[in-house]
């Protein structure tokens, strides 16, 4: 156990209620060591304290100012990080590939021309900086096309097809009457109430 756990232990095993004797005893540490732990624990939490309440005085004192640095650290920030940084998955990774330059961001999504483009959707890894501006619902739909998905969409609607297309098709009244008549020359036929039916 290293320093740091044992100066933990010590802090939270005193805020329990065990004595500095109890907590020697159980961490199997000297008793001047857990006096030392303990103090500089304690005087931690009041210096954390102090800053906080500092803190937030501060910030109290410079709400507007602090809100409209904030407003424009957040604006600047996010549109340098979305013109040179894209997150993708590289073999199953997640990836973040940094200074790369994109293509200049439109006001409408590429695709469908409707909503405001939300991401970059790039195909080759090798150059992450050819891409296209794509809404979220047009960004999902491409990820799932080049991920193979209309390719398993369109083989299992044709097998669908051949399934109900191999279905023999049940013959009409005419024929159904006819073929009694000739099964009634070799056995008995029992009959029930026979109808066209809806497609005739």
């Amino acid at each position: 156990m290293n320093k740091k756990s044992k100066y933990l232990q010590v802090f939270e095993m005193r805020q329990q209620g065990f004595s500095c004797q109890e907590v020697a005893e159980i961490l199997g540490i000297k008793l001047r060591r857990v006096y030392e732990y303990y103090s500089q624990a304690r005087h931690k939490e009041k210096y954390l304290k102090k800053q906080q309440l500092a803190n937030r005085r501060y910030y109290e004192r410079h709400k507007e100012e602090i809100s409209k640095r904030k407003k424009i650290y957040n604006k600047t920030h996010s549109l340098q990080r979305l013109h040179t940084v894209l997150g993708t998955r590289i073999n199953g990774k997640s990836v973040t590939i940094r200074n790369i330059k994109k293509r200049p961001i439109p006001n409408l999504c590429e695709l469908c021309q409707k909503r405001k483009p939300k991401a970059y959707h790039h195909w080759d890894d090798n150059n992450p900086d050819i891409g296209m501006w794509l809404c979220n619902g047009c960004h999902f739909k491409v990820e799932w096309f080049e991920k193979g998905g209309a390719v398993a969409y369109h083989h299992l609607k044709k097998q669908i097809e051949l399934d109900a297309n191999c279905k023999l098709p049940e013959p009409t009244l005419a024929l159904t009457e006819q073929l009694i008549t000739e099964l009634g020359k070799f056995t008995a036929v029992r009959i029930k109430k026979l109808r066209k039916a809806w497609y005739e």
